[in-house]
């Protein structure tokens, strides 16, 4: 794992990480996952032309901010669901084992790529505050299991599946805050927030190809 923050002038903000995952369930061939993330925020109040500007006397704080990065998920993966199983049976009254599970030695990481992009500001010397936001996410190998035909002769149990990478899906919407104090006096305070948020939500695949 390796974070790095940088702040310039407390106007410019960079941040960084790289990081590395391993997950034993997963398929042999995949049990590692690097994911990373990128932001940064401009304070644009802290800028001498916004302070001088008339603009400026109005909205007291103008952030921009945005971010990028990958994550990793196994989505409720159990502990044995990538590998070949077998079973205790008895047959013609004898002890023995079956092959009951087929494993994926390639199942890997579902990953989900985030991005957002908003602006924090503030009104009246913060008697009203607020955040604009959009986001993004994709999501890609999505962990399901596959069913095959019987025909195809893979045992696994009664489900006759195998866990494979094939989902793919996003959502994105917006978000929209708004808060402030329509009255503060010495002994009495009013405190209000509005919030709105907008999702959608879209399957790409869930099958190879």
């Amino acid at each position: 794992f390796s974070p790095f923050q940088y702040d310039n002038e407390k106007k410019y903000f960079y941040t960084a990480n790289l990081r590395q995952d391993e997950y034993s369930a997963l398929g042999l061939n995949n049990k590692k996952g690097v994911f990373w993330g990128i932001s940064g925020g401009w304070d644009l109040a802290k800028e001498s032309f916004w302070s001088a500007s008339s603009l400026g006397q109005k909205i007291n704080a103008f952030k921009l901010r945005s971010s990028f990065g990958k994550v990793g998920n196994v989505g409720g993966l159990s502990d044995f669901g990538a590998i070949n199983t077998y079973s205790a049976i008895l047959y013609g009254g004898q002890p023995g084992l079956t092959y009951s599970v087929t494993g994926n030695p390639d199942l890997k990481w579902e990953t989900s790529k985030k991005f957002d992009v908003g602006v924090d500001f503030a009104l009246f010397k913060s008697a009203i505050t607020g955040e604009i936001g959009y986001y993004k996410n994709s999501i890609d190998g999505l962990i399901f299991a596959v069913p095959l035909p019987p025909s195809a002769g893979v045992p696994n149990g009664t489900a006759n599946s195998i866990l494979q990478n094939v989902g793919e899906m996003f959502n994105s919407g917006l978000e929209f805050t708004l808060s402030g104090a329509p009255i503060k006096k010495e002994n009495f305070g009013w405190n209000s927030s509005f919030n709105l948020t907008t999702n959608h939500n879209e399957v790409v695949t869930l099958a190879n190809g």
